[in-house]
């Protein structure tokens, strides 16, 4: 889908764009409602999807989706809603629901276990709130953790699952990379990258720009590539 490497606001709006693709295409492949559901709940767009189901006839989905769901009471009948999809193995639609009952981190907790496609979290979780938010980056630092691991794993048997250790860092220090950058820390980006071996000015220019499309350049204080 896209780079788990989006950041910052500019990120969020490529993840927006490229849903909004993904959308239009599924629903005229299928014609189903439920099939783009997911994607038209994290765009904000409700009412796009009420006009779909209008079109599929689906009264009982457009009577719920026209409910108020700033009143607490619809979003616990959509949380409810959630887990009894889950239980019938619709993971993408719970996830949807769960979006209904303002519950990112538990959409995205649904998508990163049932989903094979594990950018589809990330990817949700970046259109909803930023790819900077706390859901966001919660999921960098679990991907972190298992590079982390899976790396330790590798030094053991010099190979995991065919890739390397050293992949497994260098896929670890990116995703920290991203981390610093998007809290506006160079000095900190610029070292996670550095730690994996040497960095040329190509780099630190990369991590620079990283940090001025969030609106908080310090370069003058990157450390020394030298």
């Amino acid at each position: 889908l896209v780079s788990r490497a989006m950041v910052g606001k500019q990120g969020a709006l490529v993840a927006r764009a490229v849903a909004e693709r993904i959308a239009r295409a599924e629903f005229s492949a299928t014609r189903k409602a439920e099939d783009v559901a997911l994607w038209y709940l994290a765009l904000g767009r409700r009412n796009v999807l009420l006009g779909l189901y209008r079109s599929c006839s689906d009264n009982k989905l457009v009577g719920f989706l026209s409910r108020d769901f700033d009143e607490e009471k619809n979003r616990v009948a959509a949380a409810k809603n959630a887990y009894a999809l889950l239980g019938q193995h619709r993971f993408r639609l719970a996830a949807a629901f769960f979006l209904l009952a303002c519950n990112l981190k538990e959409a995205v907790s649904v998508l990163k276990q049932k989903e094979p496609d594990g950018q589809l979290a990330a990817m949700i979780a970046a259109i909803v709130e930023g790819a900077d938010g706390d859901v966001s980056k919660g999921l960098m630092r679990a991907e972190i953790e298992s590079a982390e691991r899976r790396a330790a794993e590798a030094d053991e048997s010099q190979q995991a699952g065919g890739v390397s250790a050293e992949q497994h860092r260098q896929s670890c220090a990116w995703n920290l990379c991203v981390l610093h950058a998007c809290a506006g820390d160079s000095n900190a980006a610029a070292a996670a990258l550095a730690s994996r071996g040497r960095m040329d000015a190509r780099a630190f220019d990369m991590v620079d720009a990283m940090a001025r499309r969030l609106g908080h350049s310090n370069r003058g204080s990157l450390i020394s590539n030298k």
